[in-house]
């Protein structure tokens, strides 16, 4: 029988409650005094699995990242013709907000402390930047294939980033009222096709 990996599951359960009190209350209010209530543990387990509330935040902000990853990617990873998995990077990237609003308003929060904060910046920038990278290799396959037409890949696969980030926040500026993400994320991927296709 394999053993519990108990600093694993404290350290877990410490994110967890980062992010849930991220989501709710905002970075600011991500204290050490709300993380012991929120995550039902003393300051002392707290400051053993943990440096500082620096490190915390660090944690934090890389697990959300992986979340999004974990809902987002498996719906698109298998589809193998560029034009289908753009249509779904697109579809999928954009109604995320609708599906996961907890990990854009911490997102939203973290987008924040970018300019006080180098290591978050740095964070949020090479995740961007993944993502322009796995765009910009649908766009390239599709390129060579003949499904699309040479196009400026970087700044394509950029512009499908703002599309995306764009239509999430407006889905939660707006909170669901009057704004059909799904529509959206359709039209959305139905312009970039446009653009894209010889």
């Amino acid at each position: 029988m394999a053993r519990l990996n108990i600093r694993k599951i404290r350290r877990e359960q410490i994110i967890d409650a980062a992010n849930r009190i991220i989501a709710s209350k905002g970075l600011m209010a991500c204290t050490i005094e709300e993380l012991e209530k929120e995550a039902d543990v003393s300051r002392g387990v707290i400051t053993y699995h943990f440096r500082d509330k620096d490190e915390i935040v660090t944690e934090a902000l890389a697990s959300m990242l992986r979340r999004f990853d974990d809902e987002g990617l498996p719906q698109i990873r298998e589809i193998q013709d560029p034009e289908e998995k753009l249509r779904k990077m697109v579809e999928v990237g954009s109604t995320l907000a609708g599906r996961s609003a907890e990990i854009y308003h911490i997102m939203h929060n973290f987008l924040a402390q970018i300019a006080h904060r180098e290591d978050i910046r740095d964070t949020v920038s090479n995740h961007y930047a993944k993502y322009r990278q796995q765009i910009a290799h649908v766009i390239e396959h599709g390129v060579s294939g003949g499904a699309f037409r040479k196009a400026p890949v970087e700044e394509t696969s950029a512009v499908i980033m703002a599309i995306l980030m764009g239509l999430a926040k407006q889905h939660l500026v707006n909170n669901a009222r009057d704004f059909d993400l799904d529509k959206c994320a359709h039209a959305a991927a139905e312009m970039v096709l446009a653009y894209l296709k010889k």
